[in-house]
């Protein structure tokens, strides 16, 4: 069985941002082919297998539920009406013009 010595450990991670600081384009490199490869598995993942892949077709159709879609209309009818009474609404003017500001301090 193998013992991991915890010092050993420690000094490693301390200096080991030294040692990539000082091996900026080896440690530059690295990290590129690392990101290149991910992108390349990601690539292949979403992009190729996919497209290897038939899709199963289902000969069964598509069946509403009516109460949950009544509940939908109506809650639809619901916003519209209250963007009808919003729309209709008469907001009182903040900045009135300064010929109805004299006529409200007479």
């Amino acid at each position: 069985m193998v013992k991991l010595n915890s010092k050993k450990i420690k000094t490693f991670i301390q200096k080991a941002p030294r040692r990539l600081a000082e091996n900026t384009f080896l440690t530059i490199s690295s990290l590129f082919v690392v990101v290149f490869i991910l992108a390349g598995l990601i690539f292949y993942q979403y992009f190729i297998l996919i497209q290897k892949t038939t899709p199963e077709i289902t000969t069964d159709s598509l069946q509403l539920q009516k109460e949950t879609f009544d509940k939908t209309l109506q809650v639809w009818q619901q916003r519209e009406n209250n963007f009808k009474t919003a729309d209709a609404k008469q907001y009182p003017d903040p900045f009135p013009s300064a010929t109805s500001t004299k006529a409200l301090t007479k």
